[in-house]
């Protein structure tokens, strides 16, 4: 709004400048054929384009980078996911965009820098490009306040043809025929869309859009409108983060994408796994492994850290349906209030409340959502993985010949194939492969490790209401989920709770608890660190069957260590027995008093309790079986309590004077963390089914506290 203010302002004093009305006119059009001999060199200006099986999206991507031109256009006209397969050096714009928009009919406007995009309608490819048009309209586009708009934008619709307001607001526009709606569109005001109804003026007023600028966003202690935020703030709607976080849980991996200058990735697909977060890049590059670099959270008015935090999760003890608002503070000024806490950014989450004189409502719903892998580790198959060690041996064997190397490789060889030894001169002869190592199946372990369909249940309820003077809201969640791995699953309980109440005219009281409790369960093998899911897909033999013929899953013969010795086939590995239990808890209350208008007197506490209880039983049928050395089996065990308790105390006091709105707030905090944790490492158990507890294992073999 302030900008448009200006603009206006600026506008008004070049009017008053120019007395000389052709003065102006002079200005203007040379503005215009400055516009247009600008357009005409943009589409001039040669790019080079490398598209081989890649995406109408990837083209224009790859446009925008090299330009400086961004691509406009309505995602139900435009099929971005058309395949394009060319390479385009040194060729003109147009002429690129001229054959990759061919396919679908497409044509394309420069208006400064932006190429918009339109379905070609049959109107206009009925038309010759020659045609002169059937009529012109004129009209001038004003404010509210009857101010002229220079720049605004007039599209005929359903074709390319426009035109631009001069600096008194006026244009001038070719419809023909066919034509039926001039679009009007323009930084800061709402579009407007006119019918042409055989009139050949047509004036326009446009209306501010000050939905945005009206919009509330948090920042440290307080709020204010987004128009008077002078800091860095991006805020996510809440429909967006729902509908991303369909068949996930929690809301933070539903952030990728939604906020500009926020970096969101994960180290593990695994469900619950927490994700790491960074704003506006990693701004301590001598942290360890990013922890440094995360930014604060505060959730309804808690403070905490993700980093530290072991085994646990804290953002799962959200439901991503109860988020009220999502705001984002960029900057030093927004973030000042948190001190270096915040000096790598805050994310401020508020959760869902009732509302005063609200009649009680209530919500359920429950979706199902289906995943899949849709990306696997290529490997070999049976026929293939024979070939593979027919053409190493072969080549082996030259190489022994040749003096190449050692050939006392030859007896390693010759488990696996039939290789003769002259003791003589150690020269080794090469007859095929030995057909009692190959098995005959034909296993595609990716199918045996992943689950063709995932599937994921959500259920939440919820209830809220209000009185004149109290409002108050209660919500539940539950998540099941299957993970795309076999033996994987995952298990979230929300609970969230909020009461605000006027005590007096003088005194509210309010407070919000918000509980969390998830449960995994994963056969994936994370205490000795030897193969993750796709390492041992890539190990495994293709050759041999999932199962012997008593049903029991059969392991795999190999000689990887000079000697022969048993592999676990992937199910096998996958035959761990982890749990990762967390309990969390976040909750705040509050006291506010009001001695006179405008002046509120805070006292809040909030507090955060992260639990978590971790335990991985390593079986002996999951670890390489050596033979001739027994095999043990191991469990480790480690818990984590993290306590966070932040007291503050406020003054806050707004006024105004003439038109100007003033906010002073002065406070003092109190903040305490505590963290405790232990784990310890166990060998050696009677059995891999029933006694797998601490008190049934042969040796303490780690210990460690903090």
């Amino acid at each position: 709004m302030n900008n448009q203010f200006f603009k206006k302002r600026a506008y008004g004093v070049i009017r008053k400048l120019m007395p000389l009305k052709f003065v102006a006119v002079f200005f203007m059009l040379c503005a215009f054929q400055m516009s247009a001999h600008a357009s005409k060199l943009m589409q001039a200006q040669e790019v080079n384009i490398l598209a081989k099986n890649s995406t109408l999206e990837d083209v224009f991507q790859q446009i925008e980078d090299q330009t400086s031109l961004r691509f406009f256009y309505d995602s139900n006209e435009v099929d971005v996911n058309q395949p394009i397969n060319q390479v385009y050096k040194d060729v003109k714009l147009s002429d690129v965009l001229a054959s990759v928009l061919e396919a679908q009919n497409l044509t394309y406007t420069i208006l400064k820098n932006q190429i918009i995009l339109k379905k070609e309608t049959q109107s206009q490819t009925s038309l010759s490009p020659n045609k002169v048009q059937d009529n012109v309209i004129e009209g001038q586009v004003t404010n509210e306040g009857g101010g002229p708009l220079p720049g605004v934008n007039i599209l005929v619709e359903g074709t390319n043809n426009g035109a631009m307001t001069d600096f008194d607001g006026n244009y001038s526009v070719e419809v023909n025929a066919d034509s039926k709606v001039l679009i009007f569109s323009y930084v800061g005001f709402k579009t407007k869309p006119v019918k042409i109804e055989n009139e050949s003026r047509i004036d326009v007023v446009m209306e501010e859009d000050v939905e945005l600028l009206d919009q509330v966003v948090l920042i440290g202690y307080g709020k204010q409108k987004r128009e008077d935020v002078s800091g860095s703030v991006s805020s996510v709607q809440t429909d967006d983060i729902v509908q991303a976080s369909a068949g996930q849980v929690g809301f933070d991996r539903a952030l990728g994408g939604l906020v500009k200058g926020v970096q969101v990735s994960q180290n593990s697909g695994r469900p619950g796994s927490p994700i790491r977060m960074n704003i506006r890049g990693v701004t301590s590059p001598l942290s360890s492994g990013g922890g440094l670099n995360q930014p604060l959270y505060v959730i309804d008015g808690v403070p905490f850290n993700t980093e530290g935090i072991s085994g646990s999760n804290p953002l799962l003890t959200i439901n991503p349906n109860d988020i009220e608002t999502f705001d984002i503070l960029k900057d030093a000024a927004a973030t000042s209030i948190y001190g270096s806490r915040g000096a790598n950014g805050v994310i401020l989450v508020t959760t869902k409340k009732g509302k005063r004189n609200q009649e009680t409502t209530t919500s359920l719903s429950y979706k199902t959502t289906i995943a899949r892998p849709i990306n696997k580790v290529k490997v070999l198959d049976a026929s293939q993985y024979r070939d593979y060690y027919d053409l190493l041996i072969g080549n082996s064997v030259d190489a022994m010949n040749s003096g190449k190397l050692d050939p006392s490789f030859a007896f390693d060889l010759q488990n696996i194939g039939n290789v003769d030894i002259d003791f003589s001169d150690f020269t080794s002869t090469y007859n095929g492969l030995n057909e009692n190592y190959f098995g005959n199946a034909d296993t595609d372990w990716n199918d045996e490790v992943f689950r063709s369909m995932a599937i994921t249940d959500q259920v939440n309820f919820g209830i809220s209401g209000g009185t004149e003077n109290t409002n108050y809201s209660l919500n539940l969640a539950h998540v099941n989920q299957e993970g795309v791995v076999n033996h994987d699953r995952f298990e979230q309980y929300n609970v969230g709770m909020s009461l605000n109440t006027d005590l007096s005219d003088k005194f509210t009281f309010g407070g919000t608890v918000n509980l969390g409790h998830t449960k995994a369960k994963s056969g994936e093998e994370t205490v000795l660190g030897q193969y993750n899911v796709n390492t041992m897909v890539v190990r495994a033999r293709p050759d041999l069957p999932v199962r012997g013929d008593n049903g029991n899953l059969l392991p795999q013969e190999d000689y990887e260590n000079g000697f022969q010795t048993y592999e676990p086939n992937p199910l096998m590995r996958l035959g761990n027995d982890g749990l990762d239990k967390s309990y969390n808890f976040i909750g705040n209350g509050f006291l506010e008093y009001e001695p006179i208008e405008n002046l509120k007197l805070k006292a809040d506490i909030n507090a955060a309790v992260f639990y978590s209880d971790n335990g991985t039983f390593v079986p002996k049928s999951a670890q390489t079986d050596m033979v001739i050395i027994p095999s043990t089996s191991f469990l480790e065990k480690s818990s984590a309590l993290v306590s966070n308790v932040t007291t503050n105390l406020t003054a806050n006091y707004e006024f105004r004077f003439d038109k100007h709105r003033f906010t002073t707030m002065i406070g003092a905090a109190w903040d305490q963390t505590k963290t405790d944790s232990d784990g310890q490492f166990y060998s050696g158990f009677p059995d891999d089914d029933v006694l797998t507890n601490p008190t049934s294992a042969e040796e303490l073999l780690g210990l460690h506290r903090h």
